[in-house]
């Protein structure tokens, strides 16, 4: 049984990620690193092998699976973990899970051609949801949309054909995509009411972490220096126990927020 709420350490296998792109591009780096994820606290190891910063281009599968097949391996034979593979491609998603990847994170909501069959095969989907592509998804915002019933109907959607596949409810986690293709407004908006999606029956995940949003609102340029008001975050949805999950970079760090506020719950 994971410790609640479930803490995400994110493992991105790319040269080009808008946080922590190219420090972990060797199988034996993103090997040590997970490790060190773990001890922090984490529950899942979350590994990408695709950029979906915004503007990123998209690579070939074969650079994707190159990337991060390897590592899952090499995790799930020496880390106690649970391994989840971030990718929007099915046959990626097919060879991850080969190879020891339990967890399917898809930024693209299992839209994609193959992905709900490709899901069937996991324990647990989290199914996030994105205006576009990363490519063009911060140049196609439209200011005027209510966000929040914007994004709950295409969770409607995507639940039902999670279940025309076959893929039971208890299993799929619902992230509403803070920072992709929304604007800042729209970010603060999902976040404020985030319990707008707990009618769903959905267990739900907070993607904010080193997020540019932050940037702009507090005036942060450099990503890594963002964690404190990461970590702010979680601790206002955690405290209205709005979030079941988080996907973080300083996975210490939360962890303690997650202990704090535990034990405040407890008394």
């Amino acid at each position: 049984m994971l410790k609640r709420p479930v803490l995400m350490g994110i493992l991105n296998c790319t040269p080009d990620s808008f946080s922590d792109g190219g420090v972990f591009n060797t199988t034996e780096l993103a090997l040590k690193q997970a490790q060190q994820l773990v001890a922090d606290g984490a529950d899942v190891i979350d590994v990408g092998g695709e950029s979906t910063r915004p503007g990123a281009e998209p690579i070939t599968l074969a650079e994707e699976q190159d990337r991060i097949l390897g590592v899952i391996q090499r995790i799930a034979e020496e880390v106690d973990c649970v391994i989840s593979v971030d990718t929007r491609h099915a046959e990626t998603a097919h060879l991850a899970h080969s190879v020891g990847a339990t967890w399917l994170n898809d930024v693209a909501g299992l839209r994609g051609d193959g992905m709900l069959s490709a899901a069937q095969k996991f324990e647990q989907v989290i199914i996030m949801h994105m205006n576009g592509t990363p490519k063009d998804m911060q140049t196609t915002l439209d200011a005027n949309v209510d966000i929040v019933r914007h994004v709950k109907k295409f969770f409607e959607e995507r639940l039902q054909a999670c279940a025309d596949a076959g893929i039971e409810q208890h299993k799929i986690w619902l992230d509403p995509g803070i920072g992709f293709g929304k604007t800042d407004p729209q970010n603060c908006h999902l976040l404020s009411d985030m319990s707008a999606f707990k009618s769903l029956g959905c267990q739900l995940m907070l993607g904010v972490s080193r997020k540019s949003f932050i940037g702009r609102i507090c005036d942060i340029p450099v990503a890594s220096a963002r964690d404190t008001e990461t970590h702010a975050l979680f601790a206002a949805l955690l405290a209205k126990s709005h979030i079941d999950g988080a996907r973080v970079h300083d996975v210490r760090s939360a962890a303690s927020v997650r202990t704090i506020i535990n034990a405040i719950r407890s008394i």
